[in-house]
């Protein structure tokens, strides 16, 4: 359980590398919603940029598909929704 005034868990990890730092850092924006995805990108330059995920090249980059559809990101989320599932059952 996160408490106002702590630390969140996810920021008490150590980060090994410079590439395990980065991805701390895409997830801190992930977590505050401040992770600026291809479909904002479009949105901002009219459409200028192609908004497809840059990891499954299947769909538009949105939230809802990078949190819970992609196809290139299951080894990532499956774990995570897994923790939360376990954590919700009672």
């Amino acid at each position: 359980m996160v408490k106002r005034g702590k630390t969140h868990p996810f920021q008490q990890q150590q980060a090994s590398s410079t590439y395990d730092a980065n991805r701390h850092v895409l997830k801190l924006k992930f977590m505050c919603g401040k992770y600026f995805l291809q479909s904002d990108r479009g949105s901002f330059s009219n459409n200028n940029v192609d908004d497809t995920c840059r990891v499954c090249y299947e769909s538009r980059e949105k939230l809802q598909h990078m949190v819970l559809e992609c196809s290139g990101l299951v080894a990532v989320r499956d774990p995570i929704l897994r923790d939360i599932e376990s954590r919700i059952e009672v």
